[in-house]
């Protein structure tokens, strides 16, 4: 990544950093990062998208659905501090993922457009 970064060309990160520490090692190691998405929607949605995620699994639907309730509950607890890191220094930009996907996309797209 480092060789990534001093070449000028980015990289997209997904689902980092799961907490503050993880967040301020990236920062010291790596440098800030031009932008932090928060794809932003409600607990609902995201148990919903989790769940139709895994609908081709093998497993019990009880039990996708446990996990997807599982993994919903824990990024909300911890993506708190996250948020407030990143938004403090200016860099968060948070995306409305409760609209349809192309929507979100664009969305997206502005952001990294600006970095």
């Amino acid at each position: 990544m480092e060789v990534t970064v001093r070449h000028g060309k980015g990289f997209l990160i997904s689902g980092f950093p799961r907490d503050l520490r993880q967040a301020e090692d990236y920062d010291a190691k790596m440098g800030q990062p031009c932008a932090v998405l928060l794809l932003d929607c409600s607990g609902s949605t995201m148990n919903r998208r989790l769940q139709q995620r895994t609908l081709s699994s093998l497993r019990p639907t009880d039990a996708c659905h446990r996990e997807a309730c599982l993994r919903v509950e824990s990024f909300c607890s911890g993506v708190t501090p996250v948020v407030s890191h990143y938004n403090t220094l200016g860099l968060l930009h948070k995306i409305d993922a409760e609209l349809p996907p192309e929507e979100v996309f664009e969305q997206i797209c502005l952001v990294l457009d600006s970095c």
